[in-house]
C-alpha cells in the first residue's frame, strides 16, 4: 500500500495525463469494438400529423397556410368547387385546420392502437367527415363542391399532396 502511493506521488503531472490519455484511447477502442458487433437496426419513423415547431400555436400557423396554399391550388386547378370570394376559402380552411388539429389530438391520445391498426386511415375518413360537414352545414351557402365525388377527389389529393410537401418543408427546415 505504502508502494502505490509512493508511486502516485513520484509521478508527475504529464505523467498522469499520458496514463489518462491512454486510458480513454482503451475505452474508445472497445467502443468501437462493441459498436462494430451490434447488428444495425433499420429504423421505421412514423408521424402522424407531422409537426412544423414545438410551439401549438406556430405549428397550428403553419398548418393553416400550408393548408390554406394546397386548397386554393387544388380547387382553382382542378375546378373542384365553387366559393364566393377568397374570405370565404379561408375561413373554410380556417375551420377544416383547428376541428382536424383537435381531431388529430383526440384521436393520437385516445386512440392510437386504433390508429396502427387502421394504417392511419382513420385520419383519413376523419378529414372526409369535417370537410363534408363544414361543406353541407356550414358554408352550405357560400362554399360549395361541385359534386359529391369531388369532395373524395380533394382529400385524396389534398392528403396525399400534403403529406408529401409536409415532409419536404421539415426536412428543409431541420
Amino acid at each position: 500500500m505504502n508502494d502505490d502511493k509512493k508511486n502516485t506521488e513520484e509521478k508527475t503531472p504529464e505523467e498522469e495525463l499520458e496514463e489518462l490519455l491512454k486510458a480513454i484511447q482503451e475505452l474508445e477502442e472497445t467502443s468501437k469494438k462493441e459498436n462494430k458487433k451490434r447488428p444495425k437496426r433499420n429504423m421505421i419513423a412514423i408521424e402522424f400529423g407531422g409537426v412544423f415547431h414545438p410551439n401549438r400555436y406556430v405549428n397550428l400557423a403553419f398548418t393553416y397556410l400550408l393548408n390554406l396554399a394546397l386548397t386554393y391550388v387544388l380547387i382553382q386547378t382542378l375546378d373542384l368547387a365553387e366559393f364566393q370570394s377568397f374570405y370565404i376559402l379561408m375561413l373554410f380552411v380556417l375551420g377544416y385546420t383547428v376541428i382536424e388539429y383537435f381531431y388529430r389530438l383526440y384521436v393520437m391520445h385516445k386512440h392510437f392502437p386504433l390508429i396502427i391498426k387502421s394504417f392511419g386511415t382513420i385520419f383519413y375518413f376523419g378529414y372526409i367527415v369535417i370537410v363534408y360537414v363544414l361543406d353541407l352545414y356550414v358554408f352550405h351557402q357560400s362554399f360549395n363542391f361541385k359534386e359529391g365525388v369531388l369532395l373524395m377527389v380533394y382529400i385524396t389529393l389534398f392528403t396525399i399532396i400534403r403529406y408529401f410537401v409536409s415532409i419536404y418543408i421539415r426536412r428543409r427546415v431541420r
